[in-house]
């Protein structure tokens, strides 16, 4: 600031502050390299994995090959049945390797979408059609529902909103024990947006949990991976498929009534 001095002459003053700051660029350098190293670290654990479940499901698709050709020869029925037993197995287990295939392209950003024409009923017919048996054998009722705006043709990645649906079309097969499901896509043309809802009459979900169940590897409960199997990968991989398709998926349940599971792409 400036004041005059008595003999009228300017008198200017300069105020200055210095701080050593060395220690705290030290410490920000620091968390950076130490970010960066957790970051290489995690991107080479998931290339190791979906690497080493690559190489897994080679031999894999051996021993399911070979065990049904074995059901398809002449055995006994006690033969037939283990035989029956060990390829359930390692369907299982090669459908576990294809989720963990799955987080890791995810995680690692090395899934990407393959857009093409696409007619939705198709895939919504497709998708059922795989659990048609199944449903059949727990007496359930497996509907589909095709509203009148959906367009014969979008454009999306058909192989991925498969993916989607057949998780969540498997996991409501799964968990219900007797009524129906019903598989539905409509379609809003102002917004230029699919909507897919699949829902059942099966034991639903409590309040307490199920705002966890699209967390990775969530169980309800430990008797739910004894009784049904899975690797509790398949909501957590919808979950990031239908982020990447630019939509939102969510689900709507309560104890005893049902659960209906929306996504939108």
């Amino acid at each position: 600031r400036m004041r005059l001095s008595p003999s009228g002459a300017d008198r200017r003053k300069i105020l200055g502050v210095s701080r050593d700051v060395t220690r705290d660029v030290a410490l920000t350098d620091d968390l950076v390299r130490k970010q960066q190293e957790a970051e290489e670290a995690s991107v080479a654990k998931g290339q190791f994995v979906a690497r080493m479940s690559h190489e897994i499901r080679t031999p894999m698709s051996g021993v399911i090959g070979m065990l049904e050709v074995l059901l398809r020869a002449e055995v006994d029925q006690d033969k037939r049945a283990h035989a029956a037993t060990a390829l359930k197995s390692a369907r299982d287990l090669m459908s576990v390797l294809d989720d963990i295939i799955d987080v890791s392209q995810l995680e690692s950003r090395h899934l990407s979408l393959d857009n093409a024409p696409c007619s939705l009923s198709d895939v919504v017919e497709d998708v059922v059609s795989l659990f048609g048996a199944l449903a059949r054998d727990k007496s359930l009722e497996l509907t589909t529902e095709v509203g009148a705006s959906t367009p014969a043709w979008i454009m999306c990645d058909a192989r991925r909103v498969r993916q989607v649906l057949t998780n969540l079309v498997g996991n409501a097969v799964k968990f219900t024990d007797a009524g129906r499901i019903k598989v539905s896509v409509s379609y809003d043309t102002d917004q230029q947006v699919a909507r897919f809802t699949v829902r059942d009459t099966g034991a639903g979900i409590s309040e307490d949990i199920i705002d966890k169940v699209f967390d990775q590897f969530f169980q309800a409960d430990s008797s739910t991976t004894r009784r049904h199997g899975g690797s509790g990968l398949g909501l957590t991989i919808s979950r990031q498929l239908v982020g990447m398709m630019g939509g939102v998926i969510q689900v709507d349940s309560k104890p005893g009534g049902g659960s209906a599971f929306h996504f939108t792409i």
